[in-house]
Protein backbone atom coordinates (compact mmCIF):
# COMPACT_ATOMS: atom_id res chain seq x y z
CA UNK A 1 0.00 0.00 0.00
CA UNK A 2 1.64 3.52 -0.48
CA UNK A 3 0.95 6.48 1.35
CA UNK A 4 1.46 9.76 -0.15
CA UNK A 5 4.11 12.03 1.77
CA UNK A 6 1.68 15.46 0.72
CA UNK A 7 -2.10 15.64 1.48
CA UNK A 8 -3.08 14.79 -2.38
CA UNK A 9 -6.16 14.13 -4.38
CA UNK A 10 -5.33 10.69 -6.98
CA UNK A 11 -7.33 11.19 -10.44
CA UNK A 12 -9.81 9.25 -10.78
CA UNK A 13 -8.35 6.32 -12.98
CA UNK A 14 -5.82 5.74 -10.51
CA UNK A 15 -7.91 5.60 -7.81
CA UNK A 16 -8.89 1.87 -7.34
CA UNK A 17 -9.04 0.33 -4.73
CA UNK A 18 -8.52 3.87 -3.15
CA UNK A 19 -9.66 4.89 0.27
CA UNK A 20 -10.52 8.54 0.97
CA UNK A 21 -9.00 10.13 4.40
CA UNK A 22 -10.14 13.20 5.98
CA UNK A 23 -8.03 15.96 4.96
CA UNK A 24 -8.01 14.68 1.50
CA UNK A 25 -5.04 12.37 1.69
CA UNK A 26 -5.64 9.56 -0.14
CA UNK A 27 -4.28 6.05 0.01
CA UNK A 28 -4.43 3.54 -2.33
CA UNK A 29 -3.70 0.02 -3.24
CA UNK A 30 -1.45 -1.01 -6.33
CA UNK A 31 -3.46 -1.31 -9.58
CA UNK A 32 -3.50 -4.95 -10.39
CA UNK A 33 -3.82 -4.32 -14.74
CA UNK A 34 -3.64 -1.26 -16.55
CA UNK A 35 -7.22 -0.14 -17.84
CA UNK A 36 -6.23 1.29 -21.39
CA UNK A 37 -3.15 1.54 -23.59
CA UNK A 38 0.09 3.46 -22.35
CA UNK A 39 -0.38 6.41 -24.79
CA UNK A 40 -3.61 7.27 -23.41
CA UNK A 41 -3.66 10.92 -21.51
CA UNK A 42 -3.52 11.20 -17.99
CA UNK A 43 -7.65 11.97 -16.38
CA UNK A 44 -8.19 15.04 -15.21
CA UNK A 45 -7.76 15.87 -11.88
CA UNK A 46 -10.50 16.47 -9.59
CA UNK A 47 -11.05 19.79 -7.26
CA UNK A 48 -8.92 19.43 -4.17
CA UNK A 49 -11.49 18.68 -1.05
CA UNK A 50 -11.43 21.32 1.91
CA UNK A 51 -10.90 19.71 5.05
CA UNK A 52 -13.51 18.93 7.40
CA UNK A 53 -14.54 21.82 9.99
CA UNK A 54 -14.88 20.70 13.61
CA UNK A 55 -18.69 19.83 14.32
CA UNK A 56 -19.12 21.53 17.56
CA UNK A 57 -16.41 24.68 17.46
CA UNK A 58 -17.52 26.73 20.57
CA UNK A 59 -18.39 23.69 22.64
CA UNK A 60 -22.27 24.66 22.84
CA UNK A 61 -24.05 21.98 21.00
CA UNK A 62 -28.00 21.98 22.33
CA UNK A 63 -27.84 18.51 24.32
CA UNK A 64 -31.85 17.81 24.60
CA UNK A 65 -33.14 16.44 27.92
CA UNK A 66 -33.09 12.91 27.61
CA UNK A 67 -29.78 12.95 26.38
CA UNK A 68 -28.09 14.95 29.49
CA UNK A 69 -25.65 13.50 31.88
CA UNK A 70 -27.64 11.88 34.91
CA UNK A 71 -26.32 12.42 38.71
CA UNK A 72 -24.61 9.26 39.35
CA UNK A 73 -23.87 9.62 43.06
CA UNK A 74 -26.27 6.98 44.05
CA UNK A 75 -26.70 4.70 40.96
CA UNK A 76 -28.87 1.57 40.77
CA UNK A 77 -26.05 -1.00 40.41
CA UNK A 78 -22.33 -0.71 40.71
CA UNK A 79 -20.54 -2.92 38.28
CA UNK A 80 -17.00 -4.06 39.57
CA UNK A 81 -15.63 -3.89 43.56
CA UNK A 82 -12.59 -1.55 42.86
CA UNK A 83 -10.52 -4.25 40.53
CA UNK A 84 -10.64 -5.17 37.05
CA UNK A 85 -12.00 -8.79 37.84
CA UNK A 86 -15.34 -8.19 38.89
CA UNK A 87 -15.89 -5.97 35.85
CA UNK A 88 -17.10 -8.72 33.43
CA UNK A 89 -19.54 -8.63 30.61
CA UNK A 90 -21.87 -11.22 32.65
CA UNK A 91 -22.38 -7.98 34.98
CA UNK A 92 -22.61 -5.50 33.23
CA UNK A 93 -25.50 -7.66 30.94
CA UNK A 94 -27.27 -8.14 34.62
CA UNK A 95 -27.31 -4.50 35.41
CA UNK A 96 -28.61 -3.20 31.98
CA UNK A 97 -31.47 -6.15 32.98
CA UNK A 98 -32.03 -4.37 36.02
CA UNK A 99 -31.93 -1.23 34.60
CA UNK A 100 -31.86 2.63 36.58
CA UNK A 101 -28.55 4.36 37.12
CA UNK A 102 -25.11 2.04 36.13
CA UNK A 103 -21.68 3.02 37.48
CA UNK A 104 -18.20 1.14 36.89
CA UNK A 105 -15.82 0.43 39.88
CA UNK A 106 -12.88 -1.45 38.03
CA UNK A 107 -10.42 -0.27 39.78
CA UNK A 108 -7.64 3.08 38.70
CA UNK A 109 -6.07 2.07 35.73
CA UNK A 110 -8.49 1.67 32.56
CA UNK A 111 -10.59 -1.60 31.88
CA UNK A 112 -11.90 -3.20 28.49
CA UNK A 113 -15.13 -5.37 29.00
CA UNK A 114 -15.01 -7.95 26.47
CA UNK A 115 -18.93 -8.82 25.80
CA UNK A 116 -19.50 -12.60 25.32
CA UNK A 117 -23.61 -11.55 24.89
CA UNK A 118 -26.07 -9.27 24.24
CA UNK A 119 -26.77 -6.36 27.05
CA UNK A 120 -30.90 -6.07 26.03
CA UNK A 121 -32.07 -2.00 26.63
CA UNK A 122 -35.88 -2.50 28.46
CA UNK A 123 -36.88 1.53 27.91
CA UNK A 124 -38.66 1.50 30.93
CA UNK A 125 -36.81 3.94 32.90
CA UNK A 126 -36.82 7.41 32.54
CA UNK A 127 -32.96 7.62 32.19
CA UNK A 128 -32.96 5.89 29.13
Amino acid sequence: MHLPTSASVIPAAAAVGAILLAGATAVTAPAAASAGPASAAPAARPPRLAPRAPANPDGHAYVPPAARAVSTPDPTTVIGRGTPAGCTSQAVVAAVASGGVITFSCGPKPVTITMTSTAKVVNTSRYV
